[in-house]
């Protein structure tokens, strides 16, 4: 399954980016704000930094049981970043999950600059 993400800024292209993970994983409507999970992530250059940062934000999921809602970022450079993830635990009986996201690649990976701001892409293994 791939993702292509647009966004005016780079932090506004990762806050989509984290958004549409995570609507595939689950709907939205269903996720509360009740907790908060603090990340800082390094990359070798954007794109590195951008599937890194997508990577840990589903092992919050898959290695945590945390459903993410929202990201706040603020920090961005160009090989780091720190991130605040909001959203709350996942329980069986709240959440539904739609696809069963077991990976986030490198296959087809990009971030650019566009001249209506930032692009990026991603493919996830289900």
């Amino acid at each position: 399954m791939g993702f292509d993400v647009f966004g005016r800024t780079r932090r506004e292209l990762f806050r989509h980016g984290a958004r549409a993970l995570f609507e595939a994983i689950t709907p939205q409507n269903a996720v509360a704000m009740t907790e908060e999970r603090f990340l800082t992530i390094e990359g070798q250059d954007i794109s590195d930094l951008w599937i890194n940062t997508l990577r840990e934000l589903l092992y919050l999921f898959s290695g945590d049981g945390f459903l993410v809602k929202e990201v706040d970022i603020p920090k961005l450079g160009p090989k780091r970043l720190s991130l605040v993830a909001k959203g709350e635990p996942y329980d069986p009986e709240k959440h539904e999950i739609i696809t069963e996201i077991k990976a986030v690649t490198y296959h087809r990976a990009e971030v650019r600059k566009t001249a209506r701001g930032w692009t990026g892409r991603f493919i996830v293994d289900v």
